[in-house]
Order: structure tokens, then sequence, then C-alpha cells
């Protein structure tokens, strides 16, 4: 099994290229998603999807925080899913503002590989 983590929101992402050097650009957020969008249109109803990628979350918390923050200027929320390609029922949704996400909050999205698991940012 593949583990696919995704963003969704209404609209277009800016995407974010990793260089992987030093401690700079620790996540990567692509408008090309290597998985089909169609595993992302079971769970989510946004129309735009894009890929998620990090290194780790306990260090990319911050630029991804700032990151969220920028692109919610222009949006309400953002959906963040981490899910099996193979797994299927009720995902395990949690909601948090953007002024109190934390890296708690990212923890969240390692849970059980048995359901997709969503956190929804809003602003």
């Amino acid at each position: 099994m593949s583990v696919f983590m995704f963003l969704a929101s209404d609209k277009p992402l800016k995407e974010v290229k990793s260089s992987y050097e030093g401690d700079l650009n620790k996540i990567e957020i692509s408008n090309n998603m290597y998985y089909s969008t169609s595993y992302a249109k079971d769970y989510s109803d946004k129309k735009y999807f894009s890929g998620l990628h990090w290194i780790s979350a306990k260090l990319s918390a911050g630029q991804f925080i700032n990151y969220l923050k920028e692109q919610l200027e222009v949006l309400n929320e953002i959906e963040i899913w981490n899910m099996w390609l193979e797994s299927y029922g009720l995902a395990s949704i949690k909601s948090v503002h953007i002024s109190e996400v934390n890296i708690n909050d990212f923890e969240f999205l390692d849970g059980s590989a048995d359901t997709p698991i969503c956190l929804i940012v809003k602003k």
C-alpha cells in the first residue's frame, strides 16, 4: 500500500519546490499530484488538489504553518489529507483555526492507516 498525502482547496495553491538542502524547503507542494486526483475526489468536494510531501512534520511545522497562513489570505479553509490508497471508509476529521494550529495537529495526520485522516485548517 502507498501513503497518499494531499491538500484540497477551492482555489489553486502556490507550489513549493524542495531543495532538500539544509533546513530550508522541507515541504514540497505540487499541483501535479503523483497519484490520480480520483482518489482525492472520493473524499473531498474541493475543486483543486495538490500533492504534499514533507521530510519531517516536526522539522517543517513552522514552514508549513506559514504557508497555510499565506494561502488562507484568499481561502476560507484548506484540507490536509493522509490516506492509504487502498483504504476506504469513514474518514477521521479534525478541524482547527489557523491561529491555533500546532505540531500536535500535524501529528494527528500520522494516526491510523486503516481509514483516511483529514485536518481542516480554517481562517
